[in-house]
C-alpha cells in the first residue's frame, strides 16, 4: 500500500486530533474514536497534490461532537497551554443540503490554517423518488462503498498512519487511470444520478478513463430518466463550470461523443438539442486557445502602455530607441496573430443559449 507524507501542518493536525480522540475516551459517556482522512484529500496526496481541505471521518459520534470536543480540548484541558487563539477558528455547522449532495450535518472550522470539515462515517438508503438518503451511522467499508468513485473511496487512518483502499481497487485504479464506481455502476448511479455527473468531471479533471461497465450504465435509459427528473439544472451547472474550470474540459471520446465532457454532460444532463450541443462543445473545446488570445491581447495591452510611457521618457533621450520598442511590438501583434483580434466575434452567445436551455427544459417537462 502506497505511503503518505503528511506536510508539517497536517502532522501538527494529526497530533492534536489524536490527542483530542485520547480525550474522548476519558468521557464517561463516550469511547474512544477511530479517525480518518478521507475523500479527495487522499486522493490529492497519493497523486502528489497537497490540498488545503480536509475531510475528517470520526466512527462513533457526529462530526459536531467532535469538533465540540476539540474546541474543549484546546481551551480547557491540561494541554490547553500548548496553544492559542490561533490554533483553530470558531466552529460551524453546515446544515444537510441534499440538493448540494451535503446528506448530513457537518461541522466545519479552520485548524492550523487548514480547512477541516468533520462527519461521521455513514451508510445510505434511497427512495426511489429522490436521490436525497436516509442517513445512518456506518461502517468504514460502508462508507466507501457509497461514494461516486474508488478513487474517491480512500482513507488515511490517523492512528495506524496507514492507507485503506477498503474497496479494494481504489490505488489500482489511480495507477490505472480508471474511474470506475465501488459498487455495480447501476445501482450507484440510480441511486444519486448527480455520481454520473461527477465520475465524467473526474475523468475530464484528470485525465482518466471511465470503466466500460460504468460508461454502458450512463446511457441507460433508466439512469437517463433518473438523471432528468432527480437532478436540477442549477446543480448541472456547477458540475459543467466546474469541468470548465478545470485543467482538461476537452478528452478523447468514442465514435459519436461530444468532444468535451462540458457538452456530454449539457446532452445527457440538460438535455439540449444537437445545435446547442454543438455550440457547448465547440465553446470548451476552444476554451484553451481563448484563454490563450485574451491573455497575448492583456499582455500586448501592457506592453503599449509600458513603450508610451517608455517613449514619454526616453524623447528626452532619444527616438531612436522608442521607435525600435514599437517596431518590436507591432512585430508581436503580428506573430501572435491579433492584427484582426478586435473582429473576432464571440465563440458562443450565452445569452441565446440560455434562452435555448430553457425552452427545452419546459418542453421536457
Amino acid at each position: 500500500m502506497p505511503q503518505i507524507q503528511l506536510t508539517v501542518e497536517e502532522e501538527k493536525l494529526s497530533t492534536l486530533l489524536l490527542d483530542v480522540s485520547e480525550y474522548a475516551g476519558t468521557k464517561e459517556d463516550l469511547t474512544q474514536p477511530q479517525l480518518r482522512f478521507a475523500g479527495g484529500w487522499v486522493r490529492d496526496k497519493l497523486l502528489g497534490s497537497n490540498s488545503q481541505d480536509i475531510d475528517i471521518a470520526v466512527d462513533n459520534m457526529t462530526g459536531l461532537k467532535f469538533a465540540q470536543l476539540l474546541k474543549e480540548f484546546v481551551t480547557e484541558s491540561p494541554k490547553r497551554h500548548d496553544y492559542d487563539g490561533k490554533t483553530l477558528s470558531r466552529v460551524s455547522e453546515i446544515p444537510a443540503r441534499p440538493e448540494q449532495s451535503k446528506h448530513l450535518e457537518t461541522a466545519t472550522l479552520k485548524v492550523f490554517g487548514l480547512d477541516v470539515d468533520i462527519v461521521n462515517l455513514r451508510k445510505e438508503t434511497y427512495s426511489e423518488e429522490s436521490r436525497n438518503p436516509q442517513m445512518e451511522f456506518g461502517t468504514p467499508e460502508e462508507d466507501a462503498l457509497r461514494r461516486d468513485a474508488t478513487i474517491n473511496a480512500l482513507f488515511y487512518n490517523l492512528q495506524s498512519r496507514i492507507v485503506e483502499d477498503l474497496t479494494g481497487h481504489g490505488v489500482q485504479d489511480m495507477q490505472s487511470g480508471i474511474i470506475r464506481t465501488p459498487l455495480p455502476p447501476y445501482q450507484t448511479f440510480k441511486d444519486d444520478p448527480l455520481r454520473v455527473l461527477r465520475c465524467i468531471r473526474f475523468a475530464s479533471k484528470l485525465g482518466y478513463t471511465i470503466a466500460v461497465e460504468a460508461e454502458s450504465a450512463m446511457g441507460d435509459a433508466g439512469i437517463q430518466e433518473a438523471l432528468r427528473s432527480k437532478i436540477t439544472r442549477e446543480r448541472i451547472g456547477v458540475e459543467v463550470e466546474k469541468m470548465l474550470r478545470g485543467p482538461h474540459p476537452e478528452y478523447t471520446p468514442k465514435k459519436g461523443q461530444p468532444k468535451t465532457s462540458a457538452a456530454l454532460v449539457a446532452r445527457e444532463g440538460l438535455k439540449v438539442d444537437n445545435k446547442n450541443k454543438d455550440v457547448v462543445d465547440k465553446a470548451a473545446s476552444r476554451l484553451p486557445r481563448v484563454i490563450s488570445l485574451k491573455n497575448s491581447v492583456i499582455k500586448a495591452s501592457d506592453e503599449l502602455g509600458s513603450a508610451k510611457r517608455k517613449r514619454e521618457y526616453q524623447t528626452e533621450v532619444g527616438s531612436g530607441k522608442v521607435l525600435k520598442e514599437y517596431h518590436d511590438f507591432v512585430l508581436h501583434i503580428q506573430y501572435a496573430n491579433l492584427s484582426d483580434a478586435h473582429l473576432v466575434k464571440p465563440v458562443v452567445d450565452g445569452k441565446r443559449l440560455m434562452e435555448e436551455v430553457d425552452g427545452n427544459s419546459e418542453t421536457q417537462t
